[in-house]
């Protein structure tokens, strides 16, 4: 694309952002729009769309890669990397839920914990007996196996914010539904850390779409055992 086809371009994007927002774009035009303030063409945003597939797997790539592409270098890589990064800073600091007493509130809280995380993380929220925060922590990246199954980090956790109620929580790429293995590790966590006098009050898995709380599903896990109905309801 020669340089006043491309001025041209990214004005004509502007002005419609400017004037219609967000929502008038498609993911191909913002894409293209924010890759053009790193001189990037039209021709280049398309290239990525038709590798990855969509925008969210064009975040997602690995950042050698995307510099690679034809007009792309590693300072634009890391720009299309860092927009997750700050949307998930963006939606922390935002959240106002400080206390976690209904699954709904949970569910919500974790919604906005792992916005812009796009590998599979496993995360654990101490609370205090009245279900506020105490703490909020990442123990892995794409290795939940493991961190099901190793409860001694989350003991230090809990031990050093001198809470024996924690929430445990992971995201998924697609559906939130759980897994098979997901209901076993959770077991075999909840057993775990119940030898330390540690109570899981629930488990959230966030999806793409929606969220689904581990404690309001029809199976006899583990960790609903210790009744936590006075103080956690079910939404």
């Amino acid at each position: 694309m020669d340089k006043n086809r491309f001025k041209l371009r990214k004005e004509a994007l502007l002005k419609k952002y400017i004037k219609n927002g967000y929502d008038s774009f498609s993911e191909s035009e913002l894409l293209e729009l924010l890759l053009s303030y790193c001189n990037c063409s039209q021709d280049c945003s398309s290239a990525i769309l038709n590798e990855f597939g969509n925008i969210n797997a064009a975040f997602d790539a690995n950042l050698i890669n995307l510099a690679e592409f034809e007009e792309m270098n590693l300072k634009s890589a890391v720009l299309l990397k860092l927009i997750p990064n700050i949307s998930r800073i963006y939606q922390m600091t935002s959240c106002k839920i400080k206390c976690l007493d209904t699954s709904n509130s949970a569910k919500k809280f974790f919604e906005h914990y792992f916005t812009g995380v796009l590998s599979e993380n496993f995360a654990v929220v101490c609370v205090d007996n009245n279900m506020n925060i105490i703490s909020t922590d990442t123990l892995s990246s794409g290795n939940r196996e493991h961190v099901y199954t190793e409860s001694k980090e989350i003991v230090n956790i809990a031990i050093k914010n001198k809470s024996n109620l924690i929430f445990i929580s992971h995201n998924h790429k697609g559906s939130a539904e759980p897994s098979h293995s997901d209901y076993i590790s959770t077991d075999k966590l909840s057993k775990s850390l119940e030898f330390f006098g540690i109570h899981i009050i629930d488990h959230i898995i966030v999806g793409s779409k929606n969220s689904i709380s581990m404690r309001e599903l029809p199976y006899n896990l583990k960790f609903k055992k210790y009744d936590c109905s006075d103080i956690y309801r079910k939404n």
